[in-house]
């Protein structure tokens, strides 16, 4: 049996006044690497060691490692409560994941348009083609470099709810088979596209690309792919605020959509579905047809469920 008041007299020495949840079993404190928030965002699972910060993503198996770089002596006061053999963290230990970095070289598109770069030049009249303002590029932030492997793609950056950077996504200007998106690297399951945007008092759409964002009105955020985890901080922020959704997945996601809006109900979540018509995403709408059509979206319920299954199998969309 742990004693979590041990531990937690040892953890405070190095990191600080704490939190701690109705379970007794996790810990908030300060994280060290953020200096800009004074928010306890480092989550310590008190019984394995495990640590998680929500806001730089800094994380790992075993706090001991974190406590080595604060205190040599903390750090061997836990490993001797908690049993840590002294091999997992010498000098040579394998580095945490580092933090998301903007591209280097990135300049705004909003604040480019005197350049005579083309590849900046075809930045921006890419995004003018797909009817975007100069308000959107700068909401957005939108963005590019002009040398390396990004250079002719626009960049837009996602910040977390403290507005420190948390992901980044490049799309390319040229029409290619493959290698349409780059992305940061990043664990997309701990973070929310731009959720500094986000409003979770009012209902939101959940697009899925970011891109279709800029479609979009304010209070919309991007799944980051194919599929929502119910373990996704995504999934749990809209539970925890009981938010409505509205969802507007691509037009060749409509099984998993139908799953993910029965999943979402089954949390007491309110979701309604936006009807694309004839457009393959919300990112080949325009902003009057994506807002005309949210107007219209419909609640969801399993018989409208059914229906929309049947259609699928007729169409063969689901074999």
């Amino acid at each position: 049996m742990i004693d979590a008041k041990e531990r937690l007299e040892i953890l405070s020495k190095a990191l600080g006044t704490f939190t701690l949840d109705r379970k007794g079993v996790n810990a908030s404190f300060k994280c060290p690497h953020c200096t800009h928030t004074k928010k306890q965002k480092l989550v310590v699972k008190i019984d394995t060691g495990q640590y998680h910060c929500w806001v730089c993503n800094t994380h790992g198996s075993s706090i001991s490692y974190l406590l080595r770089k604060l205190s040599t002596d903390v750090a061997a006061r836990w490993d001797k409560v908690a049993g840590v053999p002294q091999r997992r963290f010498l000098d040579d230990a394998p580095p945490e994941d580092p933090p998301v970095e903007i591209p280097h070289g990135f300049r705004l598109l909003a604040e480019s348009f005197e350049s005579r770069d083309p590849d900046v030049i075809d930045c921006i009249d890419y995004v003018r083609d797909r009817g975007l303002s100069l308000r959107d590029m700068w909401y957005f932030k939108l963005g590019c470099v002009t040398r390396g492997y990004l250079s002719r793609r626009v960049i837009m950056p996602s910040f977390d709810a403290d507005g420190k950077l948390n992901y980044w996504t490049a799309r390319t200007v040229d029409e290619k088979p493959y290698g349409k998106y780059m992305n940061a690297k990043a664990s997309r399951i701990d973070l929310i596209f731009n959720e500094i945007n986000v409003d979770w008092r009012k209902e939101i759409t959940l697009v899925e690309g970011p891109f279709d964002l800029t479609k979009c009105d304010t209070n919309a955020t991007s799944i980051l792919g194919s599929d929502i985890s119910i373990k996704s901080a995504l999934f749990q922020t809209i539970v925890r605020n009981k938010t409505p959704v509205i969802l507007a997945l691509d037009n060749d996601m409509q099984e998993k959509q139908n799953k993910w809006a029965k999943r979402l109900s089954e949390y007491d979540i309110d979701v309604k579905i936006l009807d694309l018509g004839s457009k393959k995403d919300v990112g080949e709408m325009t902003k009057e047809e994506f807002l005309k059509a949210k107007s219209m979206a419909k609640p969801w319920n399993c018989f409208n469920s059914i229906i929309n299954s049947t259609k699928l199998m007729k169409s063969g969309s689901i074999f």
